[in-house]
């Protein structure tokens, strides 16, 4: 029995910060959605220069996505807090580099989550972290895609990807 093509073996990807240059195409992708689909509740396209303000913003710049959360250790992707809820618990991971912070609270006694109940060793705590790492790891290359390797894909997934503005020609 043959093994099937691995369908990203012939070209690599390369995943970078988004630039000014990439506006077009990420303004022609989302309209695309807006009048092509129901995924948005956008009803009409934008212009390039409509969307300029939400790519200042949203762009990878190595600025902080999110200034006003004074709490945003980090810049990035590495920076994205991560959450897991069980029941009535709900553990956030905040990114820090010498060590991360974790919040724990019990959202049916405090749905505001106004009071961190987390303590170091916490029972609690220790196992929702651990079935959060678990199911981060449980993606393939784990919970840190940047690490991963370029992988190479077909041409003709790369002229998809092409065409949708995520590689260049």
């Amino acid at each position: 029995m043959t093994a099937a093509p691995d369908p990203v073996a012939d070209t690599a990807v390369t995943i970078r910060p988004a630039r000014d240059a990439d506006l077009l195409r990420l303004t022609n992708i989302h309209n695309h959605y807006v009048t092509d689909t129901a995924i948005t509740f956008d009803l009409e396209p934008f212009t390039v220069d409509q969307r300029r303000e939400w790519f200042t913003r949203y762009a990878e710049t190595g600025r902080r996505f999110f200034p006003e959360n004074s709490r945003r250790y980090l810049n990035g992707l590495e920076g994205n807090w991560k959450s897991i809820r069980s029941g009535q618990w709900k553990l956030i991971e905040i990114p820090k580099a010498e060590t991360n912070l974790y919040e724990l609270y019990d959202t049916q006694k405090d749905p505001g989550e106004t009071t961190n109940l987390y303590r170091p060793g916490d029972p609690q705590a220790k196992e929702l972290a651990a079935r959060l790492h678990a199911w981060l790891d449980s993606f393939e290359g784990g919970a840190k895609p940047a690490e991963q390797e370029p992988r190479e894909i077909d041409p003709a997934t790369a002229e998809r990807l092409r065409a949708l503005g995520y590689m260049n020609r």
